[in-house]
């Protein structure tokens, strides 16, 4: 039998193996059948017909045909409604059965290699299907990233602008009230009360930390890349900074801080902005140990190599959720109960401004935030302007 006459052979018989399919997928997958409304006769044969001219023209091939393009929009369909592939996969196995029974209950008897070529038709068929499935899906999940993208920009816009109006009101007063301290500070007598004096102290360290939120708060604006110059500073005199601020909180909760400073290189960064990393770091352990009943422990290492300085903050509190590992610097996300989400992505934010990186790694013993600080030419001179902050 040659291809014509098996071509002719299978137009003789549409009529009976579209019925057979029709009624295949009816009988055998009803619920199938009822979600596509494949119960309406009318619609179910416009599929079939379909279906049998791109299986049936073995002689042409399918992306030429004007059924190609329909096809496409079925699935498009299916993928829209978030059905799985298995259902494309189902309409290729009941056409291969109603071919077969077909021919042989009208009792053709057609070539092996005949059957073959119909057979290698019905699976280009499905790979086709399974093409289609795949790059609609594709483009269908890119569809929906970039949506939920633009909603998160719209977000961080609208937090920005918050952020700058609630900072720069801040600003104002805190700004009169550090300028009360110190002209108390200097009225203090040299043998006043130490106990005054470390009053004072505290109420100026914890004047220093607010600074800093503020400064958190305002690189989520638009105006934050030109709140702060940069200047060359050691990761080594940093982490000192941040930790004087810490000292009373952790002698009153019994928190045992070993530190290590092996890192004298300067490198050329937003001091102020840092310290707020660097201070929201060791505030979430802080707040991590919380829940650890003795033995809490707070580890800070300063060390470089012959690309970068690094700071490593490690504590032994509870292992960071891993569902929630892979977007821990994104906006909103958190373990907290009461958090807010924001702490985290503004450290991402300033490091990136500062050509620096953030990591972490956590386990069931110990939790470590790593930042990692490339060095400048040894010409000590600035060799990029710092990034842009995004607003």
């Amino acid at each position: 039998m040659e291809n014509q006459e098996f071509a002719n052979l299978l137009q003789q018989y549409q009529g009976p193996v579209i019925e057979r399919w029709m009624r295949e997928m009816t009988v055998r997958y009803p619920d199938y059948a009822i979600r596509f409304g494949l119960l309406d006769r009318s619609r179910l044969r416009k599929n079939a017909e379909m279906h049998f001219r791109l299986l049936s023209r073995l002689d042409l091939p399918m992306e030429k045909q004007k059924e190609y393009r329909l096809l496409q929009k079925k699935v498009e369909a299916l993928v829209g409604k978030d059905e799985p592939l298995e259902q494309l996969l189902t309409v290729v196995h009941v056409w291969r059965d109603a071919f077969v029974l077909t021919l042989l209950d009208r009792g053709a008897d057609p070539p092996l290699e005949q059957l073959q070529r119909l057979f290698n038709r019905i699976d280009q068929f499905q790979l086709l299907m399974f093409r289609m499935f795949r790059e609609k899906t594709e483009m269908h999940l890119r569809l929906k990233e970039r949506q939920i993208d633009e909603m998160h920009n719209d977000r961080i816009h609208l937090i920005g602008r918050m952020a700058a109006s609630m900072a720069h009101e801040l600003r104002n007063p805190l700004t009169a009230i550090e300028g009360f301290l110190k002209l108390i500070d200097r009225q203090l007598p040299p043998d006043g009360s130490d106990k005054l004096g470390y009053y004072l102290h505290i109420i100026q360290s914890e004047m220093e930390k607010l600074k800093m939120q503020i400064t958190g708060f305002l690189s989520f604006s638009k105006k934050g890349q030109n709140e702060e110059p940069p200047a060359f500073l050691t990761v080594n005199d940093l982490v000192r900074s941040v930790i004087a601020l810490f000292e009373p909180r952790l002698i009153d909760e019994k928190i045992s801080l070993e530190t290590s400073f092996q890192a004298a290189t300067p490198i050329y960064v937003q001091k102020v902005a840092l310290q707020q990393v660097i201070s929201n770091l060791l505030n979430n352990g802080l707040e991590a140990l919380s829940s650890v009943p003795e033995c809490r422990k707070i580890r800070i290492v300063c060390r470089e190599t012959r690309e970068a300085c690094i700071v490593e903050l490690t504590n032994n509190g509870p292992e960071i959720p891993e569902s929630i590992r892979h977007r821990l610097f994104t906006v909103f996300v958190t373990s907290k109960e009461r958090g807010t989400g924001l702490g985290l992505a503004i450290c991402k934010q300033i490091m990136n401004r500062n050509q620096g990186e953030i990591s972490f790694v956590s386990n069931e013993k110990e939790t470590t935030f790593k930042l990692t600080f490339r060095k400048e030419p040894a010409s000590g001179t600035r060799s990029r302007p710092l990034a842009p902050s995004i607003g």
